[in-house]
């Protein structure tokens, strides 16, 4: 298991350092890992995805290109004030009554 976290990370990586994508062959060629390894492990990693298909070297079928989400810094907190809450009705009573126009 900890070595399908480690090619999982090296696959990453070399799929960011590709942003075109790879497919699963260049992949195994630069990790020195074969293929099926490599599939195995793609296919488990929830921000890996299919961009497209190409045709493979003999030309007979496709194969997926993979390329890897690569996520968003998170969204800044807004820096306005948000709009006051509407007051209770205890709230309204305590400040007439502090202004002196508290009804009798």
């Amino acid at each position: 298991m900890k070595e399908d976290v480690n090619i999982s990370s090296q696959i990453r990586q070399s799929l960011r350092v590709f942003p075109d994508g790879m497919t699963a062959k260049e992949l195994a060629d630069r990790l020195g890992k074969s293929r099926m390894n490599i599939g195995r492990s793609i296919r488990w990693m929830p921000d890996a995805y299919i961009d497209r298909w190409v045709e493979d070297d003999r030309g007979t079928d496709y194969v997926p290109v993979w390329c890897v989400v690569i996520p968003p810094l998170d969204c800044p907190k807004p820096t306005k004030p948000l709009v006051p809450r509407k007051k209770s009705y205890a709230q309204i009573r305590k400040e007439l009554r502090d202004e002196g126009r508290a009804p009798k």
